[in-house]
C-alpha cells in the first residue's frame, strides 16, 4: 500500500510488478504483435484517417477526411481519441515517407495502444492498493480479450477506459474536479462511458465521505465533455462518422415485437433494472461501486448483437472481482476469456503479418462448411450463457461484499471518556486520520461547558462536575445528528477562553463524541455503539496536562497545579465511575517515575487494554510480537469475561499498517482511502478501536 503520491513511494508500488516475469513475458508478447502484426481495422480505417488528415488536422479531421474520399467508418471516434493517437502515429507517418517504407505510423499506433494498456494495469494497481500479483497480472495484463481487441483485432477501446478507471482513483483519492476531467475526456473519446455515469452518481450519492463532491464531479464530467464534443456538432462529417453510426443503431436491434408495428426493445429495462438494484441498497462502497458498473456494461453486452470491442469494457471490473474474490469461480472467467477469443477469432476480422506474407484479416470460419447461422448463433448462446453465469455471480459477491458491513444510514457512534489530560482529544485526532475526515463528525463535551472560564461559577463548581455542563444538550444533539440531521453548537475555544457562535454539524458516517462525561448518563449511553474509557495513570496525566495547558492553552503554571488539585474529589465522584460502562479501556502508564522538571523528555510508558476476552487478542499479540517484536502479557479477570493486555515497546506506523488489514477484514471499507496510522501506542489503539469498530458494524449496532 502507498502512503504517498511521491515517485520514490510510486517506483516502491510498481517495481514488484513490474520485474514479475508474468508482466515482463506479456509485455514482449505485446511488443512483438506491435512489430508484426497489422490489424486490418487499423491498416483500413485508422491509420488512414490519422495520416490523410495529420498534415491539417484542425479545427474538423473529419471534414478534410471526407473531402478525401475517406469512408464513413474509419473513425467513429471523437476529437480527444484522435489528439491521443495522432503523436506517435503522425510520427511514425512522417518517418515512413523519410524512409520509404510503410511500418512506422502502424508501431506508433501500437504503441500508443500499449502505453494506454499499461495506463489502465496501473490505474487499476493503485486503485486496488493491495492484490496478488500473479493473479492480477493474469486476470488483466495476461487477458486473452485485452490482447485480442487490441493488439489482434486492432480495436482502440483502451483509452476510454483507461480514462474512466483514471477518472474513478481519482475520486477515491478525493479529487473530484480532475476525476469529472477524466470521466469527461472518457465520455467524449467514446459514448459508451455514458453507461458508468448513473452508477457515479448513486455511488455518491450513497457514500457520506464523497456525496458533497456531487456537484463538483457532475459539473466538470459535462464541461468537459461539452467543451471536448459540442463544438464538432457543428460539422457534418463528425456528426456522420461519429454519432449516426452503425454501432448506435445497434443499441434498438434487440427487441420484441408487439404486433405490426410496436416493439419493446430489450436494452433500457435491462440497464434501468441493473441501476435500480444499485440504487435500493442504502449504503454502497467501492466494491459494489466498481461491480455495478461492470454489470451495467455487462448488461448492455447481452442485449446487444455481438460487437468485438465492447467486451473490452467488462474486463477491468471483472479483474475487480476476481482480486477481491480470491479465485472464487476463476474458471469462469478464463472460459469467459476462451469462449470469447474463439467466437471472435471465428466472426470478426483479424491482421495480417507481412513479414511473413500471412493473410489472416479474415474471420476463421467464413467460407467454411461450419459457416452458418445456426453454428454463429450456437456460439453467441454459448458465450452470452457464460457472461450471465459471471454477472450472476458478480451480483452476489457484491451485494455479499457490501453488506460485511451491514449499511444504514445512522452513523456509527463511538463515545469516548475519561480525565482532563487522559489524552482523549490525541485519541480523537488519531480516529480522524485513519477514518478520514471526511467520514467523522466529531463532539467535544468541552463545548458543552455551561460557562466560559472566568465565569464567577467556576469558583465554586470543577469541569469535572456535571452539572457545570448542559449534557442534557450533549445528549440532544447526539440525538439528532444520529437521526441523520444537522446541529448548531458552540465550540469552546481554549485560546481565548471562550465560546464561539454557533457553527453547523452535519452527520457522516461516524459519530465520535469524547468527553469528561461521555458515559456519564443512561441515556447517552443509549446512542453509543462502542464506548471507551481512557484510564490514564495519574501521574503522566499530571505530566500531560501540565504540558499541555502551558504550551498549547497559555495557562499559568501555578493556575494549573491548583485545577489539578481541586478536581481529584470531583475526579474520583464522576469520572473514574464511567469506566465501569466502558467496553474497551486504554491504561497508559510509565515505566519508572516521572521527572516533573524535565519536560522535554517524555517518559517511557506502557499500554494496558481491557477488552473482551477471546475477540480478538490472539491474532493481534501474535503480530504484535512476530511483527514488532513487542512484550506483550495477559491476564484474565476472575470471571473470565475480560483480558488486561499489557503492551511495551516500540511500534512504527508502518508496523501497524501492515497488521491493520491482517486482523480486520474488509478494511478498505472503513478508513479513509489513504489512512494515516500512527506510530507507538497511538497506533495501537487505532488498530484496537478500528478492530472493535469492524466488529459491531459486522454484527449489527446494539438494540438497546
Amino acid at each position: 500500500m502507498i502512503s504517498s503520491f511521491s515517485i520514490i513511494g510510486l517506483k516502491r508500488f510498481f517495481n514488484p510488478l513490474f520485474n514479475h516475469p508474468v508482466f515482463i513475458g506479456s509485455l514482449v508478447l505485446k511488443a512483438i504483435m506491435i512489430g508484426l502484426v497489422l490489424p486490418k481495422t487499423q491498416s483500413e480505417w485508422f491509420i488512414p484517417f490519422i495520416t490523410q488528415t495529420v498534415a491539417q488536422p484542425f479545427p474538423d479531421p473529419w471534414s478534410v477526411y471526407l473531402s478525401q474520399g475517406g469512408s464513413l467508418s474509419s473513425f467513429p471516434y471523437g476529437i480527444v481519441m484522435y489528439v491521443v493517437y495522432v503523436p506517435l502515429t503522425g510520427l511514425g507517418h512522417v518517418l515512413d515517407n523519410l524512409f520509404h517504407i510503410q511500418w512506422l505510423a502502424k508501431v506508433g499506433f501500437g504503441l500508443t495502444s500499449l502505453a494506454l494498456d499499461l495506463g489502465i494495469l496501473m490505474s487499476l494497481a493503485l486503485l486496488l492498493k493491495t492484490f496478488p500479483k500473479t493473479l492480477f497480472l493474469a486476470t488483466y495484463w495476461c487477458s486473452p480479450i485485452v490482447i485480442y481487441i487490441a493488439y489482434w483485432h486492432g480495436q482502440v477501446d483502451l483509452l476510454p477506459i483507461f480514462l474512466l478507471v483514471l477518472g474513478i482513483y481519482l475520486l477515491e483519492s478525493y479529487r473530484p474536479i480532475l476525476s469529472g476531467v477524466a470521466i469527461g475526456l472518457a465520455i467524449s473519446s467514446k459514448f459508451s462511458v455514458l453507461i458508468a455515469v448513473p452508477f457515479l452518481l448513486i455511488y455518491l450519492y450513497r457514500n457520506n465521505r464523497l456525496r458533497n463532491d456531487i456537484i463538483r464531479v457532475g459539473t466538470s464530467i459535462l464541461v468537459t465533455a461539452a467543451i471536448t464534443f459540442v463544438p464538432f456538432l457543428f460539422s457534418d462529417a463528425f456528426v456522420q462518422m461519429t454519432v449516426l453510426t452503425k454501432e448506435t443503431a445497434r443499441l434498438f436491434q434487440v427487441r420484441l415485437s408487439y404486433g405490426d408495428s410496436l416493439q419493446f426493445f430489450l436494452l433500457p429495462p435491462v440497464y434501468m433494472l441493473v441501476l435500480y438494484l444499485t440504487w435500493r441498497i442504502e449504503r454502497i462502497t467501492l466494491d459494489l461501486f466498481i461491480i455495478s458498473v461492470g454489470l451495467g456494461f455487462f448488461s448492455t453486452l447481452l442485449m446487444l448483437p455481438p460487437a468485438s470491442g465492447w467486451f473490452m469494457w467488462v474486463v477491468p471490473f471483472l479483474v475487480w472481482y476476481q482480486i477481491k474474490a480470491k479465485q472464487n469461480y476463476l474458471w469462469l472467467t478464463f472460459l469467459f476469456y476462451g469462449a470469447y477469443v474463439c467466437y471472435s477469432l471465428a466472426y470478426s476480422t483479424g491482421a495480417t503479418i507481412p513479414s511473413l506474407q500471412l493473410d489472416l484479416s479474415r474471420p476463421f470460419l467464413l467460407d467454411t462448411r461450419v459457416d452458418s447461422a445456426r453454428v454463429q448463433s450456437l456460439s453467441f448462446t454459448v458465450l452470452n450463457s457464460i457472461a450471465l453465469l459471471l454477472c450472476i455471480r458478480m451480483y452476489i459477491f457484491g451485494v455479499r461484499r457490501n453488506g460485511y458491513y451491514r449499511a444504514s444510514r445512522k452513523p456509527m457512534a463511538i463515545g469516548i471518556s475519561g480525565d482532563s489530560g487522559a489524552g482523549k482529544d490525541t485519541l480523537v485526532d488519531a480516529l480522524i486520520d485513519v477514518l478520514g475526515n471526511r467520514g467523522v463528525t466529531s463532539i467535544s463535551g468541552d463545548d458543552y461547558h455551561k460557562w466560559e472560564r472566568h465565569h464567577p461559577m467556576w469558583s465554586t463548581k470543577t469541569h469535572l462536575d456535571p452539572h457545570a455542563n448542559d449534557l442534557s444538550k450533549l445528549t440532544q444533539d447526539v440525538s439528532v445528528l444520529l437521526d441523520g440531521a444537522s446541529v448548531k453548537k458552540r465550540i469552546y475555544n481554549h485560546q481565548n477562553e471562550k465560546f464561539t457562535s454557533p457553527t453547523s454539524s452535519k452527520p457522516k458516517d461516524f459519530l465520535i463524541v469524547s468527553g469528561l462525561h461521555t458515559l456519564y448518563l443512561h441515556r447517552l449511553r443509549e446512542h453509543l455503539d462502542l464506548k471507551i474509557f481512557l484510564d490514564t495513570d495519574d501521574e503522566l496525566r499530571f505530566f500531560w496536562k501540565t504540558h499541555r495547558d502551558l504550551t498549547e492553552r497559555n495557562y499559568a503554571n501555578g493556575s494549573v497545579s491548583l485545577a489539578l488539585a481541586q478536581r481529584i474529589e470531583d475526579s474520583q465522584k464522576f469520572i473514574r465511575s464511567q469506566a465501569k460502562y466502558a467496553e474497551l479501556i486504554f491504561k497508559l502508564a510509565p515505566l519508572s517515575p516521572i521527572d516533573v522538571s524535565d519536560r522535554q523528555r517524555s517518559p517511557r510508558l506502557k499500554l494496558v487494554v481491557k477488552m473482551a476476552n477471546g475477540f480478538f487478542h490472539e491474532e493481534l499479540i501474535r503480530h504484535l510480537i512476530a511483527l514488532c517484536g513487542m512484550q506483550v502479557d495477559i491476564e484474565q479477570s476472575e470471571d473470565l469475561e475480560f483480558i488486561d493486555i499489557t503492551i511495551e515497546g516500540d511500534v512504527r506506523s508502518e508496523d501497524i499498517s501492515t497488521i491493520a488489514p491482517l486482523i480486520i477484514p474488509n478494511l478498505n471499507d472503513l478508513v479513509a482511502r489513504i489512512p494515516l496510522w500512527a506510530g507507538g501506542y497511538t497506533g495501537i489503539m487505532q488498530l484496537v478501536i478500528l478492530a472493535h469498530v469492524a466488529d459491531v458494524l459486522h454484527r449489527g449496532r446494539r438494540l438497546s
